[in-house]
This record gives structure tokens, C-alpha cells and sequence, in this order.
């Protein structure tokens, strides 16, 4: 019955699913080996140890391998180490691929001295169900149909989804040849590398898989190499970075603004620029698993009646299982998925047939579209973002070309151009900002009165109540209403800007009554819109507690900034202060 090379291949029996029954002899670094030929229909294997004779405890090894074209190993192998005593009974599950030869190798470890009498079985189980495990949406429940394959089975479906896909399209592609001889292939071509950049935003700490679609082979890889990184967007720090195992690099990424960045390499660059609009997949844990409901017909999952349950099935047996979505008060509550989830992102999981198996297949279900407060407007396309016009394009352009101005230094070209292009945009935000810039920059050390004139002149263009009322309620970076999110987070900032501006203004300026009351309105007014401790005024803060004799919240302040910073110069400051 059993035998121990593949001219002799153990074949499941057409009643029994015990395939394999061995009493062997171990002694230390002995191993047993034997193959199985796995049925189609087969899922799981359960593997049972017995200590049969040993004068003390032992280390058993079990190892398990399916040789599959185009995977590796690591896919098709399990592992198990069993400290065994004479009497003692150990059970061991695991996933098989149906329809392929299984190695079975039984040992006792090297160093696990003496003899010892091992008995173990195993035993296959067999379900036949769906390719593809997706929830669309588009019918009311999912239908999975689930056929017992060669022996009595009992099944118990259930569904978890416990990650959330979120794919990006790069924001930029670049395709340029690598210079060097390091970079040119013995038949001379040069190789050439495609640069992709994607930029994403996360709100709170989380941890990231990246996933590309390429191949996920190292060696056998069709390019050269497949190299990410992702680096904050702001202090470039680096956070991580790997290669094409997605599954081998987790990276902890704090809240913030983030650039990944991929790199393949080819010699041939017609094939790269094909690869230039290329999604990729960045997938994160969901803070709470969310199970979905698993019913026995179409009837009970419509009216969300009497679940599933177990069934026990005679071989040939077929039983349908219905899986039902996320509810839709759940979905508009947003009570089990975060908030930055939207319409067309994917959450993954897993399904299990058999509660005591320990198999089971990925699950995915895609995020439907937003429920409409207004039934009438789900029914109703959304407004399409409107065009700028010739004129405001030339606006913006006006003042992209004055702030690389001052990106340059070039304070005399500035002084200059700008006022013509001033005088024609009377109420523009941006080109007050980059009068206050000038101010702060250039004329600093001159004239803290212009300084303080330019952030007056900034402060009294925006209209902080509208600005308060749309930041006082909740929105969604993903909202159709973005960009007006978009206009209301930088007059914000603008905000921010000037009264901090104005703030370090009065501080530098000879010290008066009139003037410190008046930077004690400017420093609470300040504290309405943002927190004095965040980084970006954290030097106002240290500077403002010294001035109105609080030092021992200045010191506090200043060595939490320079423990918490990554920013050098404001590491430096920090460490100025606490002199």
C-alpha cells in the first residue's frame, strides 16, 4: 500500500480518503519518504502522529511538497515540527493542489537523539467549488456552488474580508537609457530603465503592501529588476522598499503624503513605454475584519432570512451557498469600512468551506458606489468638474511664473513684473501670498512693518467664517465637491501662513505694549486654525512662550519637537532653543 519512489504512486482509494497508513522506525536524521497522487477534488490534507515506542520525547519533523509549473516552492509546501512522547497524538492540516504527486517526508530531527516508533496517517479532503471567489455586485447574492468530491464532508462556509486594495495610476513615466558600461549587454544593447512615480495620501498609521502587476519570479523575471521605494512627500525620508515578492516587504507608514516610486528595467524600450500607464495595487489591513453573511438560497440572502449553517454531504453531494454584501445601512453609516474606502476599491479575504480544515480560498468584493442621501440623485449623473477658463489658466500660469521668481531669488525681476500682474488679478489669494513671501524673504530685516502690512493684507481677504463653516463638517478627499475641499484647504493654509508670519513679525520688533497685545491676538487667533505644537510653528510657539514668560512650556515644547522631528534645520532650531 505504501512504497517509497514514484515508480510506485500511492492513488486514493475510490471509498476511503485514507491514502496513506505507516509505522516506520525513526532514529535521528532518518527520513521516510513517500508519495501521494492527489485526486482531482482534493483540497486539504490532515496529517495524524502517533508516538508509538520512545524511551523519551522526540522531535518530528513533517514536510510536504507539490512540484506546480510556474509557481514556486514556497506556494506548495508546508512544514510542521512535533515534540512527541510515547502515546502523545498530534494532528496537522494543510492545503493541497489537486491533480498533482505530493512528497510526504517524515523525520526525526538530527539532534533528537535515541530511536523512537512513529505511526502516522493521512487523509484527504475533497470539495469542488468555484474558480473565482469575486463579489460585483451586480446580482443580489453570490452563488457558490460546492460538490463533496470523494468522501463524506460536512461544510460550514464562512467569509472574512480582511484587507483593503486601493489601486493607483503613476503620476509620472520616464523612460531614458542608463549610461555606462556597467548598463550595456554582452551583444551590445543598452539597457534602458521606465521610472514610474504614484502619490498617495493615508490618514492615519497603517501598515502597506505594494503589489505590481509583473511577474512574480526573481531569477526567471522577463526584466531585469522591479524596484520600489516610498518616501514621504514632504521630508523625503525613506520609509521602505522592495522587489517582486509583494508579499515578503510589510512597511509601517505614519499619517501624511507619501511618493512610491518603481523602476523596471528592459533592454528594450518600445516594451517599457508600454508599460507607462501601469496600476498598481497598495494594500492595507483593515482595522476590524468584516464578516460577510453566508445563506442556504437566493430567498433567505434577499431577505436576509435564516443563514447557512453546516450540511453534511455524501460523496457527489452538491449544496449552494449564497454570500451576501455589506449591507446598505452599513455602507451609509460607514460603520465597518474606514472612511477613505471608495466606489471601486477592492477588500480581499478569505472563504473557508469546513470549520475544522485549515484551507481556505481568497475572497474578494468590490466597494459599490455611495448611497445617495435623495434616491432621485443616485439616479442623476454627477456634474462634471467645469474647465477653467482661457483667462483663469493665464492667471495661474501668472503666478506660477512669479513664484519661480522667487523659488530663483530673483527679488528684482520679481519687484519688476509683478505689479502689472498684480493689478490685474485685484482679489487673487495666491498673489497676495507671494507678496507676503516677498516681504518675509527679502525685506525682513529692513521692514517688519511691510511683513506685518502683507499678512494684514492676506488675513483680510479671506472670508474665515465660510472657511470655518465647510472645515467644521466632514469631507471626502474623494468627494465630488473636491475641489472645492481643495480651495478651502489652501486659503486655510494661506491662514496659517500670514498670522504665523505676522507673528514672528512682532517678535522681532521692539518690544511695546501696543505690540504685544496685539501679537497676543495674532498667537490665539492663530491657535483657532491650527496646533501650536505641530512642526510647522512649532519655532513660533518656543519663540512666543519665552516672550510672555512661560519658559518652562517653551523647554517642554522644544524637546518634544527635536525627539519627534526628522527635519535637521528645525532639529537644529529646536536644540538653539533649549540653550
Amino acid at each position: 500500500r505504501c512504497c517509497s519512489d514514484l515508480s510506485c504512486l500511492l492513488r486514493s482509494p475510490t471509498v476511503s480518503n485514507l491514502v496513506l497508513c505507516v509505522c516506520v522506525s525513526q532514529s535521528a536524521g532518518r527520513v521516510v519518504r513517500r508519495f501521494i497522487d492527489v485526486p482531482q477534488g482534493a483540497y486539504a490534507l490532515e496529517l495524524r502522529v502517533v508516538g508509538v515506542r520512545m524511551d523519551a520525547a522526540r522531535q518530528i519533523v513533517a514536510h510536504f511538497l507539490q512540484l506546480v509549473p510556474q509557481r514556486p516552492f514556497r506556494t506548495t509546501e508546508s512544514y510542521k515540527t512535533f515534540h512527541l512522547s510515547e502515546g502523545d497524538r498530534e494532528v496537522f492540516k494543510c492545503p493541497v493542489v489537486p491533480g498533482r504527486v505530493l512528497e510526504v517526508c517524515i523525520a526525526q530531527f538530527w539532534s533528537s537523539l535515541g530511536t523512537s516508533e512513529v505511526e502516522f496517517e493521512v487523509e484527504l479532503h475533497g470539495l469542488l467549488g468555484p474558480a473565482a471567489h469575486v463579489f460585483d455586485g451586480k446580482h443580489a447574492a453570490l452563488r457558490l456552488p460546492v460538490r463533496a468530491a470523494f468522501r463524506p464532508e460536512t461544510i460550514e462556509p464562512s467569509v472574512t474580508l480582511q484587507k483593503w486594495q486601493t489601486q493607483l495610476r503613476p503620476t509620472s513615466a520616464t523612460v531614458k537609457p542608463l549610461p555606462g558600461d556597467r548598463d550595456t549587454l554582452m551583444n551590445g544593447n543598452q539597457i534602458a530603465a521606465l521610472e514610474l512615480s504614484y502619490a498617495f495620501k493615508l490618514r492615519a498609521p497603517t501598515e502597506v503592501q505594494v503589489i505590481a502587476p509583473l511577474s512574480p519570479l526573481l531569477y526567471e523575471n522577463p526584466f531585469e529588476n522591479q524596484f520600489w521605494s516610498i518616501a514621504n512627500s514632504d521630508t523625503k525620508r525613506l520609509y521602505g522598499s522592495g522587489d517582486a515578492f509583494p508579499r515578503s516587504y510589510n512597511t509601517k507608514l505614519p499619517k501624511g503624503s507619501y511618493v512610491l516610486r518603481l523602476q523596471m528595467r528592459h533592454d528594450s524600450i518600445e516594451l517599457l513605454n508600454k508599460f507607462k500607464a501601469m496600476p498598481l495595487t497598495l494594500e492595507r489591513k483593515l482595522d476590524k475584519e468584516i464578516s460577510l453573511k453566508v445563506y442556504g438560497d437566493l430567498s433567505a440572502a434577499v431577505l436576509e432570512a435564516k443563514e447557512f449553517g453546516s450540511k453534511k454531504l455524501k460523496p457527489g453531494d452538491t449544496a449552494v451557498a449564497w454570500v451576501k454584501g455589506i449591507p446598505d445601512s452599513e455602507m451609509k453609516a460607514r460603520k465597518t469600512l474606514p472612511k477613505a474606502v471608495k466606489p471601486g476599491d477592492t477588500l480581499v479575504g478569505k472563504i473557508t468551506y469546513q470549520k475544522d480544515v485549515n484551507t481556505w480560498f481568497e475572497f474578494a468584493y468590490v466597494v459599490p458606489s455611495e448611497i445617495a442621501a435623495d434616491p432621485a440623485d443616485a439616479l442623476s449623473a454627477p456634474a462634471a468638474a467645469s474647465e477653467p477658463s482661457e483667462a483663469e489658466k493665464l492667471q495661474r500660469a501668472q503666478v506660477a511664473f512669479l513664484s519661480g521668481l522667487l523659488d530663483a531669488k530673483k527679488f528684482d525681476d520679481y519687484r519688476t513684473l509683478a505689479p502689472p500682474i498684480v493689478a490685474l488679478q485685484p482679489d487673487s489669494l495666491q498673489a497676495r501670498r507671494l507678496a507676503l513671501r516677498l516681504a518675509n524673504e527679502c525685506e525682513r530685516d529692513a521692514n517688519l512693518d511691510a511683513v506685518i502690512a502683507a499678512a494684514d493684507d492676506v488675513i483680510s481677504r479671506i472670508d474665515k467664517t465660510a472657511v470655518a463653516e465647510h472645515l467644521g463638517l466632514k469631507h471626502d478627499a474623494e468627494d465630488s465637491d473636491a475641489d472645492t475641499n481643495k480651495t478651502m484647504d489652501e486659503t486655510k493654509t494661506a491662514l496659517i501662513e500670514a498670522l504665523k508670519a505676522k507673528a514672528l513679525a512682532l517678535l522681532d520688533k521692539e518690544a511695546s505694549d501696543e505690540s504685544k497685545e496685539l501679537l497676543g491676538q495674532t498667537v490665539r487667533e492663530l491657535k483657532r486654525w491650527a496646533d501650536l505644537e505641530d512642526e510647522k510653528t512649532a519655532e513660533l510657539a518656543v519663540r512666543y512662550y519665552r516672550a510672555v514668560a512661560q519658559p518652562a512650556t517653551a523647554l517642554r515644547l522644544a524637546r518634544k519637537i527635536f525627539n519627534d522631528t526628522e527635519n535637521d534645520k528645525l532639529k537644529r532650531t529646536m536644540y538653539q532653543q533649549q540653550q
